[in-house]
């Protein structure tokens, strides 16, 4: 990931991967880590979203307070995004994806 990411960023980046261990037959629920250059706002990461993200069909942006779960994809093949920005740390999170397929 780490390199792709970098790769498509044209400098370095890393990020901590979390996949959850949880009882699906199929599908995946993670958490992505990593820290902002300074200056990044909640709404940056937002806009970022928005515009790799906005004109996908399957994939739900979650709007500010929701996260995803695994029950609301159930059957079909939407991923559903949230994310989540320290701005005192500079780390952000992402929950992607509530995925069952």
């Amino acid at each position: 990931m780490d390199q792709e990411l970098s790769l498509a960023a044209g400098e370095p980046v890393a990020i901590t991967f979390v996949p959850h261990l949880v009882p699906m037959v199929r599908g995946i629920l993670a958490t992505c880590y990593a820290v902002a250059k300074p200056k990044v706002t909640a709404k940056d990461v937002e806009a970022a979203y928005r515009k790799r993200y906005g004109k996908e069909p399957f994939i739900r942006l979650l709007p500010p307070g929701l996260l995803p779960s695994t029950k609301d994809v159930l059957g079909s093949n939407c991923c559903d995004i949230a994310w989540r920005v320290d701005e005192k740390s500079r780390r952000w999170w992402s929950f992607p994806p509530s995925t069952t397929w």
